[in-house]
């Protein structure tokens, strides 16, 4: 039944399998070199050092969602419309709004890095000696929103190898700037981590802009061309604000984990959280190129209110997509106490029990691929209440958990994670069945 099943799925969407090849490829080089980064930093510099540095990227993850604006999305969609249409000039205008968008962000992410680096030193970090090194890595996340506008360009016009090359860009070059580091046989500080992904992210930025204007002078791009449109910056001001408030409390529950170990526990705990976290992500592996392959596709479905068939690609795929997960989640298991004991992280019930829970958030997480490419289509405000949900009941589970019982602080995050997210799963799966029923005379079953 299982090989017929893959079987069919294989022959109907072909197509997109192929298209998927380089992706596949790309994103498992990306999560391979993602998860070398943590056994380098572990084996070398020790866990306490690398929870330092996934505290700062969590606090970058937070402070940054308070200003991004998702203008990848907002390009991705806005861009693809025009040039649809036959309206050129207005493309090119979204190109220049996206980009104006990311700089004027950056600039307002590193001051606040330079005003919060106190706080966070003294508070997450517990040592002030770190001051200078938050205001530095304040320039990793404003380099960061610089890609944003090219990301959202290369898919829309589906240059997948360009883009998941870009996904995986700065990843490689930090990966090689360790490298050289054990060549020289240099000691890993949190400084000179700190320095190598500044500079893995200045270089991503760059070679990103670049290869942007290459292929839009290609296609006859010229900033004459360019002509004011009240209505689409509007339109443009208004989508990206949505994605915002999105984005905003989605962030804030995707790392207000490590924040809130950071406050309450210390550095080490972060570190081997984040490593769990790191081998759990290798589930992203399999769904990965799925919003990337589809969002035009559904975005077609949707403008032609065919449905039924967007329901069809959204279960065919969501099927294949947990099988795969499950048999990961198994092969990650068996692997997870070597890997551990060559990260120097002591082996425990409460690390294997923390491991399975994580996995299975990861699973059925992956349920609901889709549902980025769904809000943006149909309403970009649908997540914001179930994320606020999730974010609210991370915290309050967490000072409960923590009081009653004696779990370990990893043990309680990986807890506290997995049950602040099942009742905001299944309001959201509920609202999005409700949604879709009522707005156009569908009765879609999702699951």
């Amino acid at each position: 039944m299982i090989i017929n099943f893959f079987s069919n799925f294989i022959n109907k969407h072909r197509k997109n399998i192929n298209e998927s090849s380089f992706i596949y490829f790309m994103k498992f080089i990306q999560i391979g070199l993602s998860f070398l980064i943590v056994l380098i930093i572990t084996k070398n510099a020790g866990i306490d050092i690398y929870g330092q540095i996934a505290l700062l990227a969590a606090t970058g993850a937070v402070i940054s969602s308070i200003m991004e604006l998702r203008t990848n999305e907002a390009v991705l969609r806005f861009f693809v419309r025009e040039m649809t249409t036959g309206h050129k000039d207005r493309a090119y205008l979204v190109i220049f709004l996206g980009l104006f968008a990311d700089i004027i962000i950056a600039i307002l992410v590193f001051v606040f890095f330079l005003t919060l680096a106190p706080i966070i030193s003294k508070y997450f970090l517990k040592n002030l000696d770190l001051e200078n090194v938050v205001r530095i890595f304040g320039l990793v996340i404003s380099f960061r929103f610089i890609s944003g506008t090219p990301l959202g360009f290369f898919q829309s016009i589906e240059r997948f190898k360009t883009l998941n090359y870009l996904y995986s860009q700065e990843t490689i070059f930090r990966v090689l700037g360790l490298i050289l580091i054990l060549v020289l046989q240099l000691n890993i500080k949190i400084t000179s981590l700190v320095l190598l992904y500044v500079i893995a992210g200045g270089l991503n930025a760059i070679i990103s802009l670049f290869l942007m204007l290459l292929v839009l002078f290609r296609m006859d791009f010229r900033m004459e061309k360019l002509k004011y449109n009240i209505i689409l910056i509007k339109e443009f001001i208004t989508f990206s604000c949505k994605s915002f408030f999105s984005t905003l409390t989605k962030s804030g529950y995707n790392n207000i984990d490590r924040l809130l170990l950071g406050y309450f526990f210390n550095t080490t705990s972060v570190g081997i959280y984040d490593a769990l976290k790191k081998i759990g992500s290798i589930l992203g592996f399999v769904g990965f190129p799925l919003p990337i392959l589809t969002y035009g596709k559904m975005v077609r479905l949707q403008t032609n209110s065919k449905l039924d068939d967007l329901k069809r690609l959204i279960i065919h795929s969501t099927k294949l997509l947990t099988i795969v997960n499950l048999g990961f989640s198994f092969v990650i298991i068996l692997a997870l106490f070597p890997i551990l004991q060559y990260m120097k992280i002591p082996s425990s019930r409460d690390i294997l029990i923390s491991m399975c829970i994580i996995l299975f958030q990861g699973i059925i997480s992956g349920t609901i691929w889709w549902g980025r490419n769904f809000t943006n289509i149909f309403n970009p405000l649908l997540p914001i209440a179930t994320n606020i949900l999730l974010s609210l009941n991370l915290i309050w589970i967490m000072f409960f958990l923590k009081h009653i019982t004696e779990f370990s602080p990893v043990l309680l995050m990986s807890t506290t994670s997995l049950l602040a997210y099942i009742p905001s799963y299944c309001i959201g799966i509920g609202a999005f069945k409700y949604y879709l029923k009522n707005s156009s005379g569908y009765n879609v079953q999702i699951f």
